[in-house]
């Protein structure tokens, strides 16, 4: 049975943590810089060993959806390791820790070692995270958009990824040089798409509520509550609680049932203003049950909303300043899962003052 069940029209923070008591897998990202800017960079993807029976997905088939294909540099292997791993990938003077535990589990691996030779490439790693939201063939009976069948390097190439971009930046700051690393991950194009599913749903209701509507009006209504989803988000829908929306949101849904209810009423005078601001708080609100076909379209994103990604990061020099989530000795580290970069990148950084 697959472990993601429930997919709301627009993913909640509760529904993710749902998603993640039903057991997640494991994206660990290990980075060293030395004073004069090479290091090392490691990755490794973790998953339990009954993935595939529990996913319906062969590990052949995930590899190009995470792009951990060997065409990409990456390699496999099973391993046993303790139930909590604790994987420390790249510390500066060990490649990795593993807490000592009785108790092993087997899992797969997946890991991708680089050396990175001056500090101007490590800009050149940008992408080497990516995941595949939509399967290529799929996107166009989904949403209706095109996709490309392949990049350049063989690789599925849809209008969803999500991807990781790096940059190396160096100044100065009072009498000694600085270096500051930035790493931002991003969603290309998952919003447009779960907005463009959400409107499949729409549509059938405004049939079922007002048979008969001109097609015009139709149309006109489905544009201005895919605006409305859109200011949704923008008015930080991703971020609120569940029990905070129905109050932030109430200024909007009112106004689009004003709205609505003008366009609707030409061809519906005596239209009920009630069940069409239901319809409307139900469409910019809550969230619903979809059903398990339409996941099999979006395997990358049901995957990567399973997956915990934790960065950690090894700087020559003492730390000026950071947005790391904690500090392991001298390695920072952040944790995030890839829904908090739904609305807006996620971005880390540390910038180190380094010796003359």
């Amino acid at each position: 049975m697959r472990t993601m069940k429930v997919f709301p029209r627009l993913l909640t923070v509760s529904a993710l943590s749902a998603l993640l008591a039903a057991g997640c897998f494991k994206y660990d990202v290990g980075s060293t810089v030395e004073a004069d800017g090479s290091g090392m960079r490691s990755l490794r993807v973790i998953l339990p060993e009954e993935f595939e029976e529990d996913w319906g997905m062969t590990l052949e088939s995930f590899r190009p959806v995470f792009g951990v294909t060997e065409e990409n540099g990456w390699s496999y292997e099973q391993a046993q390791l303790p139930p909590d791993p604790g994987l420390l990938i790249m510390s500066q003077r060990k490649q990795e820790t593993i807490a000592s535990s009785a108790d092993l589990v087997t899992v797969h691996i997946f890991r991708r070692d680089i050396e990175i030779p001056d500090a101007d490439s490590w800009a050149e790693q940008s992408g080497d995270i990516r995941i595949v939201g939509l399967l290529v063939g799929s996107t166009a009976a989904f949403v209706g958009v095109d996709t490309k069948v392949q990049d350049d390097k063989g690789n599925p190439y849809p209008t969803v990824t999500f991807e990781n971009r790096i940059e190396m930046e160096s100044g100065w700051y009072i009498d000694r040089p600085t270096r500051t690393y930035r790493e931002t991950f991003s969603w290309e194009g998952l919003v447009s798409v779960l907005v463009e599913n959400q409107m499949t749903h729409v549509r059938p209701d405004l049939d079922r509520l007002y048979p008969g509507l001109s097609p015009a009006r139709r149309g006109e209504l489905v544009g201005i509550l895919k605006g409305g989803i859109w200011s949704s988000v923008e008015q930080g829908y991703f971020e609120m609680e569940d029990d905070e929306r129905p109050r932030e949101l109430a200024p909007l849904i009112d106004r689009l049932t004003r709205q609505c209810l003008g366009i609707v009423r030409v061809d519906h005078p005596k239209a009920d203003e009630t069940a069409l601001r239901s319809l409307i708080r139900e469409i910019i609100v809550e969230a619903e049950e979809v059903n398990e076909a339409k996941l099999e379209e979006l395997p990358g994103v049901a995957l990567a909303y399973n997956t915990e990604f934790t960065i950690r990061l090894e700087m020559e020099g003492d730390i000026l300043e950071t947005n790391a989530h904690e500090r392991d000795g001298d390695t920072l580290v952040w944790s995030f899962v890839p829904l908090e970069a739904m609305a807006k990148p996620v971005e880390i950084y540390a910038q180190v003052h380094l010796k003359r």
